[in-house]
């Protein structure tokens, strides 16, 4: 599964821009000076919050440090692009980037043309690529580098799969630690989403071959085609039923890999509020699911949804319930992590 399965189609929401945390967490916890120590409290938070996932909240601390006397403004508007890249607000990206004045490197350059592929102008992000000298490229955005190119190959006007998940391949093999690579999952696979062209002729014509094949591996795929086509056209609530009713509830319980695809996708295309389909489905798959890059994926996305109660407390009692369980959690460590912030 993943960036790497070579799977044409697979769905995710943007992430929201949401308010902070309501919580005394340093994670929330606004620059209330402009002395170097509130500025590095400031930096250590702004920080915390990109390792979450929580990138809206990451962009906004950076922010505050920008607008502190002596800051280093090339590095930290090249750090406030990426975590804007991260939630999916490229225009703000690319805004921030043209606020900084020539000479231009490859970390420039790289993150341009990553805000070009999230704003549909590939000729554009072509370009950017092209401006980057691949031994000018540190080993930090080694990977963002490689994610680049794949995603050029998924997105040409001939598609080149194979090519796109070499290079995806090579971003996750680049990333630091497990929920650094699913993150580089997660970005494949909205850059597919993205960029499908969905007509409701086509979706027909899927929703036929899954009838046709319903209980079978070519069946399977093509109802996953067809809720993506189904979000894609902004009917995201009829997905949400044909996963629920007429996927799930008829999924023989042996075919436990592509519960873990169906309820991941359910959770990317639903509601991920506290009482959501969304949010239900990733919880089941963090709980009994067997797919662990999925799983890690499906706490990233629930972190990110979780900032305000009542989601907040919800989520900090899953992470409970899941730790104390035995065995011990397939991605236990991830797990840790996610608890020890909410503790903070």
């Amino acid at each position: 599964a993943g960036a790497a399965a070579g799977m044409a189609m697979l769905a995710v929401a943007p992430v929201r821009a949401q308010e902070p945390l309501n919580s005394p967490s340093p994670l929330v916890r606004p620059a209330t000076g402009r002395s170097p120590g509130g500025s590095a409290l400031t930096l250590e938070a702004a920080e915390r919050a990109q390792n979450l996932g929580l990138s809206s909240l990451a962009a906004e601390l950076y922010r505050q440090l920008l607008d502190a006397p002596g800051a280093n403004r090339p590095a930290l508007t090249l750090t406030l692009a990426t975590v804007l890249l991260d939630a999916g607000r490229a225009a703000e990206a690319g805004e921030a980037l043209r606020a900084l004045a020539e000479p231009r490197g490859a970390a420039w350059h790289l993150r341009a043309g990553l805000a070009a592929v999230q704003l549909k102008k590939l000729d554009v992000a072509r370009a950017e690529l092209a401006a980057i000298a691949g031994d000018d490229v540190t080993p930090a955005d080694r990977a963002w580098y490689w994610f680049l190119q794949g995603a050029l190959f998924d997105l040409a006007p001939v598609q080149d799969v194979s090519k796109a998940n070499e290079f995806y391949l090579k971003a996750e093999a680049a990333a630091t630690n497990e929920l650094a690579k699913a993150r580089f999952q997660l970005a494949a696979e909205r850059v597919r989403l993205q960029f499908v062209r969905p007509t409701k002729e086509v979706a027909d014509q899927i929703r036929r071959n899954f009838e046709r094949w319903q209980g079978r591996a070519v069946g399977y795929d093509a109802a996953r085609s067809y809720a993506v086509i189904l979000a894609a056209l902004e009917r995201a609530s009829e997905a949400v039923q044909f996963l629920q009713q007429q996927v799930l509830l008829t999924l023989p319980p042996q075919e436990r890999g592509w519960r873990d695809e169906f309820n991941f996708l359910l959770g990317l295309i639903g509601d991920r509020g506290r009482t959501g389909a969304g949010r239900n489905a990733l919880l089941l798959l963090l709980g009994s699911g067997t797919n662990a890059e999925r799983q890690r994926q499906a706490l990233q996305l629930l972190a990110e949804a979780s900032r305000v109660e009542p989601e907040r407390g919800q989520f900090r009692a899953e992470l409970d319930k899941l730790l104390a369980a035995a065995p011990k959690h397939a991605i236990r460590e991830s797990l840790l992590y996610y608890r020890a912030q909410l503790a903070l």
